[in-house]
């Protein structure tokens, strides 16, 4: 039996993977990761994007997963775009990544992707390790301003 096994994020499952989301999304509300996750695992939604889970059989909990989708890019004609990973296993959370960087691999291939990329949100300096053990490298810098919504003050 393998130790992990990674497949798509099913809707009855949308609850359990919610803790590992508030790894690295920890404003994000019970809420709104249904409403996205719904989305991703709807049967209608066209194959170039979803949600992959990581899992140890035969246990039904994850324990990571990753959101994907594909873009179009003007250098790199399609470019799968990787976020939200998060790996949380108490025996090997660096091979539970490994998997799911694996899968990732695959789907891009499927896609017809020429490259992944990776952004990477939260703190835990291990999925940046375990990406670049996996031939991923720095390409430019990501930076984010949250605008404020209608009726909240801002800033001079």
């Amino acid at each position: 039996m393998p130790d992990f096994v990674v497949e798509e994020l099913t809707a009855d499952q949308i609850p359990q993977a919610y803790p590992l989301m508030r790894q690295v999304a920890p404003t994000l509300d019970l809420q709104q990761w249904t409403r996205f996750a719904r989305r991703s695992t709807d049967a209608r939604r066209p194959p170039s994007s979803g949600i992959l889970m990581v899992r140890r059989p035969p246990r039904p909990y994850p324990c990571g997963l990753v959101c994907y989708r594909r873009d179009k890019d003007p250098a790199l004609t399609a470019v799968l775009t990787a976020e939200y990973f998060v790996a949380m296993d108490m025996l090997d959370s660096a091979g539970a990544l490994e998997a799911l960087v694996a899968e990732l691999e695959k789907a891009a291939r499927r896609l017809g992707c020429t490259a992944i990329r990776s952004l990477i949100q939260g703190s835990d300096p291990s999925v940046a390790t375990g990406l670049l053990a996996a031939s991923h490298h720095p390409d430019g810098k990501l930076l984010v301003k949250l605008l404020p919504t209608p009726g909240e003050a801002t800033e001079d």
